[in-house]
């Protein structure tokens, strides 16, 4: 919603429909208007302090820092979610059966496949659309195993097992607040965990497949349900490395390409999470995570194995909720200029100053800072957050986004 500066409630001189607050601003009383301005302080990497500009125009940010003609409220995106989830023979063989004092412990399957249960009837879950497909295996269709190159099948990892076999032109169903068997859905999800356990003999670890099955399924879903109407994000869980099928599909490079291709080309992004009993060997899943836009977590066995898993799957919700904004328009139904729009971040936390993100050229250019950029600079559609400006955000559950028009764009 709008918001104009230097009136004077004197002399009434704010639009109809506006009323002059203290600050000199004039504002709409919908759901528009703009953060609580600050001084002084320091910001993280990559952003500023936001300083209110005096009624003269002097601010500490830029010489036309003043000329602010309006703002627009971020709306949140609803995220949509597939989880590709690790079910090779090594969940069941690791951690040991027993620990150091001959205890017995549970199996990196049980434990995992808990805390994913545990997400799904979580609450806090409600309104997450959320599809899921095990790997390797052959249910809803053969070819997902990576025994043999027959069995490196992307299409037939494309399959989601819930909901069975989806087509991704319709809606996922969302999980509600009601608990399973009330809600469908989580039943559903709650069931198909629960008879995917690994079974002997060994298989391996085919993530180029699997991945690229949920990223063409993602996309093709992404594509019939553009924001704002929700964001896609693909979740590889698992234990190994890539194993199985060509040398060429166990080249990380290639399966990080993957990834790329679909947060450039699509919008979906893939968040990585590594279980395992130290991050030795899983390094990899950080690459891939970058390369798609989103972040890898990593979990090790042990007590507080299963509250690491829910937690990530939590911050994975949080971030893709945050990430990416309509193009605002300023008064008028005109449309600003890309070359003065700036992205304003304001903290949850009572009485903690906006953060202005600096403007980056694309996603390549985000690197491990906080900033944005356009989805076309040319002619944008799409305010886009990079990933640590995502986590950030998404980690905070008061935060907002505020995008200022009217002011050259603040580079990072």
């Amino acid at each position: 919603m709008p918001v104009w500066n230097n009136c004077s409630a004197a002399a009434n001189n704010c639009p109809t429909g506006q009323t002059c607050g203290p600050d000199g601003r004039c504002t709409d009383t919908g759901t528009g208007g703009t953060g609580t301005g600050g001084s002084g302080g320091s910001g993280t990497a990559g952003t500023i302090p936001i300083s209110d500009a005096g009624p003269d125009g002097d601010s500490s940010l830029d010489p036309d820092a003043a000329c602010g003609t309006g703002s627009a409220r971020a709306m949140l995106t609803p995220v949509s979610m597939f989880v590709m989830f690790d079910r090779s023979t090594s969940m069941i063989e690791n951690p040991p059966m027993t620990d150091d004092a001959g205890m017995p412990q549970p199996t990196r399957w049980e434990t995992a496949s808990s805390a994913l249960q545990a997400f799904f009837r979580d609450p806090a879950a409600a309104d997450l659309a959320v599809g899921l497909r095990f790997f390797p295996h052959d249910t809803p269709a053969a070819g997902c195993t990576g025994t043999g190159m027959p069995n490196c099948d992307s299409m037939a990892c494309y399959q989601p097992l819930v909901p069975l076999m989806a087509d991704p032109a319709l809606p996922l169903p969302k999980l509600t607040a009601d608990v399973a068997p009330t809600d469908a859905h989580e039943q559903a999800l709650l069931d198909a965990v629960t008879n995917s356990a690994p079974m002997q003999p060994g298989t391996g670890t085919p993530i180029f497949s699997a991945l690229d099955g949920a990223l063409m399924w993602a996309s093709a879903y992404q594509a019939a349900h553009p924001p704002p109407s929700q964001q896609m994000v693909v979740v590889l869980v698992t234990d190994g490395e890539p194993t199985s099928c060509a040398q060429s599909t166990r080249d990380v490079n290639n399966i990080s390409a993957l990834a790329a291709n679909a947060f450039m080309t699509s919008g979906v992004r893939t968040y990585t999470v590594g279980l395992s009993d130290s991050m030795t060997g899983l390094g990899f899943l950080t690459q891939i995570a970058m390369a798609g836009g989103g972040q890898a977590f990593f979990v090790t066995d042990g007590p507080t194995s299963a509250t690491e898993l829910i937690a990530a799957l939590k911050a994975i919700q949080g971030n893709a909720l945050s990430c990416d904004f309509a193009y605002p328009m300023a008064e008028g139904d005109e449309r600003p200029d890309p070359g003065k729009i700036n992205v304003d971040y304001q903290p949850g936390t009572p009485g903690s100053m906006p953060i202005r993100y600096g403007r980056v050229a694309d996603a390549a250019a985000c690197g491990t800072e906080p900033g944005w950029y356009y989805d076309n600079p040319a002619m944008p559609t799409r305010i886009i957050l990079c990933p640590a400006a995502c986590m950030a955000v998404g980690t905070d559950t008061g935060a907002r986004i505020d995008i200022q028009i009217g002011c050259t764009s603040m580079p990072r």
